[in-house]
């Protein structure tokens, strides 16, 4: 049976999996787009499909706005067991997208909001330019905020929900510009495909070395630090590196700071218990 409000589909094969793309209109006359994935994987089916709506921001806006100060509660951020307040809080918004609100079948979501004050407050009876920004911004009273929306299907808590998502947000891309910038994973040695994969396996493998020695050698201190900084107060240290019955002595300059940290890395080292392979 054709879809009657489908304004255009197409169809891709790739292989055992099969994409459905369409434009559609809803009852209310807002277009979206609708991206269907059929997958056989054996002789089980699977199907997942994507809905890309149109631009909500000014009915989000209004949803917030309405939203009493009561019901706005702070975020708070530990900082070496410190629990701390930001300069943020959020709050659940009374929003429903008009796209879904003329479905009976759609899905039900939260919507939760996010405030951040903006440094400079708009002061009664003085006329500012209209300023532009490139993120959502909203006017409570006489203070404007960094407005940011967060819709899930998840029951947590918010502001529980809030931290997990900004823990896994960019943490894949940040790993992949250390891995091509800080061990030369973006400069491939080869034009063959086997070589270039068994490199790209070393510079994994070299990252995770590099993390392992972060966290159970140098301590917490030194989590964040690239491998540039780490070469240049751990690695490249002038000094001399003599073998004698059977020992191995690095010497330093008398009073160079990097002699404490090799001690007590050294000292982390020989305490990690060895686990049996296999």
């Amino acid at each position: 049976m054709p879809n009657t409000n489908s304004l255009y589909s197409t169809m891709v094969r790739a292989g055992r999996t099969t994409y459905f793309v369409d434009v559609k209109e809803a009852k209310n006359g807002n277009k979206y787009l609708s991206i269907s994935e059929n997958r056989i994987n054996g002789e089980e089916k699977k199907r997942t499909t994507v809905r890309v709506f149109g631009e909500s921001i000014p009915e989000f806006k209004k949803a917030v706005l309405e939203t009493q100060e009561k019901d706005w509660r702070p975020i708070y951020k530990e900082f070496d067991g410190d629990r701390r307040k930001m300069n943020q809080e959020w709050a659940e918004a009374c929003f429903v997208p008009a796209e879904i609100a003329y479905s009976k079948h759609a899905l039900v979501y939260r919507y939760l909001a996010i405030r951040e004050v903006m440094g400079s407050m708009e002061l009664p009876g003085i006329e500012h330019a209209q300023q532009s920004f490139p993120f959502p911004t909203l006017q409570m009273s006489s203070q404007r905020y960094k407005l940011f929306g967060l819709v899930t299907n998840m029951d947590w808590e918010g502001e529980k929900l809030i931290h997990w998502r900004r823990e896994r947000c960019g943490k894949s891309e940040e790993a992949h510009l250390v891995m091509k910038g800080d061990f030369a994973g973006g400069t491939l040695p080869s034009g063959d495909f086997g070589e270039n994969a068994a490199w790209w396996w070393i510079v994994v493998l070299a990252m995770n070395l590099n993390s392992a020695m972060k966290q159970l050698a140098l301590g917490k201190s030194w989590l964040s630090r690239r491998m540039k900084a780490i070469r240049f107060s751990f690695i490249n240290i002038p000094g001399r590196i003599v073998e004698r019955s059977r020992e191995l002595i690095i010497r330093l300059v008398k009073d160079h700071p990097a002699y404490t940290l090799f001690l007590e890395a050294r000292r982390r080292i020989m305490m990690l218990v060895p686990v049996p392979s296999g």
